[in-house]
């Protein structure tokens, strides 16, 4: 794959739909012609759609005939896009004792990158944001490496200290803990020798970070994988020369959306959201159209908020309303449920961009690596449907 073009291909679609992936469907609203225009055709077939065949557009970009063509065709796009080299997953034997404390999605985690590392073994591992060490546990497991685990968290580490000392000595002799915050300016301080640079879901900047200070004199090879897209600062964008000629700028909102995980509802758990999304949105049409007011958080309203009617609801959080009278409410809540739906199906069509955003992200670090004439490689090292976050920058250990 030629990441550069790649990079471009992305960033021209993103340019493209930039005024939808930068803002929230609801702040869209009341909808300008630029929205009516480039969305109009696909949010009218969208309609033509039940709940469910809305999920599933959503969640799997499930291509009905009865979406509009010019939809058919950007998911088409989306989907070339979107398509990276897969790692096979693989089983793993591990004792139950380095099992302890690892949930399903972790040991999924954990046996894919013990078995991209066995095939080519380094001598030591720097594990940064470690944890309880779990990771580092299990790749010097039945072998000689050591490993070095940082992690800015004491009580984790004390966890995994408590379990290796029980159960595994040998295991614990090769691991060293290091309880320190690491950024961009200290990494190579806190590192005693040269290793394999390991960040499983680094936090934000702390990926950026690690990919920034990798240098080949230093570490002996990378595997970063990131996480918390939405915590990132301009700092941690657009690193590479090719991203800064093309300088995509990216909100807050649009790092939160490559980093949501998309997960089907149950019919309870949907039903609970979409009452407290009508009411707040409908809420929100209220103070813009009628009360000429700028939309103002409620705060985390309870439960039973949402069992109230509408009326009750309304007068509750906007004391502006208090002179509008309940059936004129209830009158103004069943006329604003197609502005709903519309602004419903809007996010729909947002949400299709949300991977597209994440890789674009990964690109432009396995790039900015690329630039300095290392040898990189992106894997989609995890199944999407067990740990969302999946997409790997990988640089073969030296040995």
């Amino acid at each position: 794959m030629n990441i550069e073009k790649r990079l471009i291909q992305i960033s021209k679609l993103l340019k493209n739909h930039e005024k939808l992936i930068q803002t929230e469907a609801l702040d869209l609203y009341p909808f300008d012609d630029h929205i009516q225009s480039q969305y109009g055709e696909m949010l009218c077939a969208i309609t033509s759609l039940d709940r469910y065949e809305k999920i599933e557009l959503e969640l799997n970009f499930h291509k009905s005939s009865k979406l509009a063509n010019s939809h058919i065709k950007m998911i088409n796009e989306i989907n070339q896009l979107k398509e990276l080299p897969r790692y096979k997953t693989k089983e793993y034997i591990l004792p139950n004792e380095l099992k302890r404390k690892l949930s399903q999605k972790k040991q999924h985690e954990i046996f894919q990158i013990k078995n991209l590392m066995d095939e080519k073994t380094p001598k030591h591992l720097i594990d940064i944001g470690s944890g309880a060490g779990h990771l580092s546990s299990v790749l010097i497991f039945e072998n000689d490496l050591t490993s070095l685990c940082i992690d800015a968290n004491e009580d984790y580490q004390k966890i995994g200290k408590s379990k290796l000392q029980k159960y595994f000595p040998d295991i614990y002799k090769r691991l060293t803990f290091k309880t320190v915050e690491i950024d961009k300016n200290n990494l190579e301080k806190h590192i005693q020798k040269k290793g394999f640079l390991i960040g499983l879901h680094a936090c934000g900047n702390l990926s950026t970070d690690l990919i920034q200070n990798y240098n080949s004199n230093s570490f002996e090879g990378l595997l970063s994988l990131g996480c918390c897209y939405h915590k990132l600062t301009n700092e941690g964008l657009n690193l590479s020369q090719s991203a800064k000629r093309i300088n995509l700028q990216l909100s807050n909102h649009a790092l939160t959306m490559a980093a949501k995980t998309f997960k089907s509802p149950s019919k309870n758990d949907l039903d609970k959201k979409e009452k407290v999304k009508k009411f707040r949105y409908i809420a929100h049409f209220l103070m813009l159209d009628i009360l000429k007011l700028p939309f103002r958080s409620f705060g985390n309203g309870s439960k039973s908020d949402y069992q109230l009617d509408f009326s009750t609801y309304v007068k509750k959080f906007i004391p502006e309303a208090k002179h509008l009278s309940d059936e004129y409410l209830e009158s103004f809540f069943n006329e604003y449920l197609p502005t709903y739906h519309k602004v419903i199906d809007l996010g729909i069509i947002r949400s299709h961009f949300a991977r597209l955003i994440e890789i674009y992200l990964i690109l432009d670090r396995a790039l900015y690596l690329k630039e300095q004439n290392l040898e990189v490689q992106i894997i989609q090292l995890f199944d999407e449907h067990i740990s969302p976050r999946n997409l790997a920058i990988y640089i073969p250990p030296i040995r």
